[in-house]
Order: structure tokens, then sequence, then C-alpha cells
């Protein structure tokens, strides 16, 4: 459940996904024709949108589990996503939800984030719409936000992130979601090779 994707998506978001997935809402309303989608899939390669109707809570649920895994059995101190985009899980995920089923014994219980780190990176034209939309819907974060704004694509975007309190000795957990799609070779090897 994400309180946050509508008034971030707008009406804009909304049209679009209206536009293109009409048939692909209808299709898999049911088992029957979810299966007859699935074997049509070849014929429908130029809707990569209807996939997506499927795959996004998948890979969300899946991103969250591995955060709440991830502080609860190791003990990570910093979240940083690269190309972060219009996503309100700092915003969503609050500390009941993530620790309620810690079984882990050496696990402090703390019912707080805020000792957790999260850096988000991305365009300053993301934050500008992005925190604005979350303010008016009175959003806040259980964890220590922090926004760094800057293009992945160029080199040394690294600094940014270290300018804003990323300290690189801390147990950090990284997050690139649907990003590196949009990076040509040069650039997504500049990226790892930090």
């Amino acid at each position: 459940n994400d309180p946050f994707a509508e008034p971030l998506a707008g009406e804009i978001g909304q049209n679009y996904l209206f536009s293109y997935s009409r048939i692909g809402i209808f299709l898999l309303g049911s088992t029957f024709l979810r299966n007859a989608f699935w074997l049509l899939s070849p014929l429908l390669r130029g809707y990569p949108e209807l996939g997506m109707l499927d795959g996004l809570p998948i890979r969300t649920r899946n991103i969250d589990d591995e955060i709440r895994s991830n502080l609860v059995n190791h003990g990570i101190e910093q979240i940083c996503v690269l190309g972060a985009g219009l996503d309100a899980r700092p915003w969503r995920l609050k500390s009941s939800d993530l620790f309620q089923q810690s079984k882990n014994p050496d696990f402090p219980h703390s019912e707080l984030l805020g000792d957790i780190t999260y850096f988000e990176y991305d365009f300053p034209e993301i934050f500008a719409y992005k925190l604005k939309v979350l303010e008016e819907q009175q959003a806040s974060s259980d964890f220590r936000y922090v926004s760094v704004e800057g293009d992945l694509s160029l080199p040394h975007w690294e600094e940014k992130l270290l300018e804003k309190g990323f300290k690189a000795e801390k147990h950090t957990m990284w997050i690139l979601e649907g990003f590196t799609g949009y990076l040509t070779e040069e650039e997504f090897q500049s990226l790892f090779t930090v």
C-alpha cells in the first residue's frame, strides 16, 4: 500500500497508465485472461507497460522485504538509492512495520529508524516536485532522510553524496531500482568505476 503513489503520479501519471493499460487491467483481472495474456505476450511486445502492471508491485515488495531483512539481520546504517525518481519508500516504510517481525535476538528492537540515514540521489527537478508533493501530503519519514541532487551519468557523482554526509565506512544497502536501463554503456561503466 503506497498512499503517496497517486498524489506523486498526478493526472499525467494516471492518464499515462490508463491510456496504455486498459486492455492490461482487463486481461490481468482473471486467471484465465492472465494466462491468455502471457500466451499472447510475444504479440504485445510493443506495449511493455502491460507487463509493468504485474511486475511493479512484486519488485516493490521484494525491495521492501530486502530492506527489512538487511535492517534486522545485517545492521545496515545507511540506505542509498541511485536514481530515486518519485519513489516514496522512506515515507512509506515505518519502524513498526519493519521491526515487528524480527526474530534476531541480537537486534535492538528500537522503534526508531532515526539512526538509519536514507540517501536518495537524483536530478534537482525530481526533488523539487517530489518533496513539495510529500510536504503537501504531510508525509513524515522515520528515517534520517537526505536528498542528493546531481546527475549520475557524470563522472565524480559520488563527491556530492560524500558532501551530504554519506560515510563510505558504514554498512550500506544500495538500491538501483529500474535505473540502469536509462544509462548508455559508457555511463553505466562510469557509474561502477568509482
